[in-house]
């Protein structure tokens, strides 16, 4: 459960302010169990839904973040099949030399191909992680707004749980905050950038 006076500490320990899909008998006695402390008899919380993983996906700065990994991996993709065009055909070249070289002359250059074989992997592996590491620190960026939006909008509207959409079985119209959040999440956060460390 999300509650708002626990927004500041959940926004610095996980950079998230969702709880984790619930079923409805989750939901129901969540609520069923609500009482403020003091304050036998209260009203029940006034709750509401979010659709987390649409505004993310969906959303103007998702979007353009997209569009940003999606251009890294094909210029990506056609680099690496340019580098592995040209080790393959370096050991078809040296299989072809292999009846007129000494064999220590012939086991130098396969283990010097070799070698570069492995360092292109290391260097495939150690972008994919500079990337990753890139990715995931702008969609933080994101999430960290869509949580901000979203706080603002359950303080002004006194909502004391915001459950995550995927979670719930049943759902009234008017508990949905997933539009709103999309429209102030777009006018907070309207581009991201994706940096990728050098090597």
């Amino acid at each position: 459960l999300f509650r708002m006076r626990d927004a500041r500490r959940l926004h610095q320990e996980a950079g998230s302010a969702f709880c984790r899909p619930v079923f409805i008998l989750v939901l129901l006695a969540a609520i069923l169990a609500w009482q403020p402390a003091g304050a036998a008899g209260s009203k029940w919380p006034t709750i509401a839904v979010l659709e987390v993983e649409y505004v993310l996906r969906k959303s103007n700065a998702g979007k353009a973040l997209q569009a940003q990994i999606d251009k890294i991996r094909s210029a990506n993709q056609e680099k690496d099949r340019k580098s592995e065009e040209d080790l393959r055909a370096e050991d078809e070249k040296l299989r072809k030399q292999h009846s007129v070289l000494s064999h220590e002359a012939y086991a130098q250059k396969r283990k010097e191909l070799q070698s570069r074989m492995a360092q292109l992997q290391k260097d495939f592996e150690a972008r994919r992680q500079r990337i990753q590491s890139g990715v995931d620190q702008a969609w933080f960026q994101i999430r960290n707004a869509m949580l901000e939006v979203t706080a603002k909008i359950a303080s002004e509207r006194k909502i004391d749980i915001v459950f995550e959409r995927a979670g719930t079985v049943l759902l009234a119209n008017n508990l949905n905050i997933t539009k709103d959040v999309m429209t102030g999440l777009n006018d907070k956060l309207s581009n991201v950038t994706l940096t990728i460390k050098s090597p």
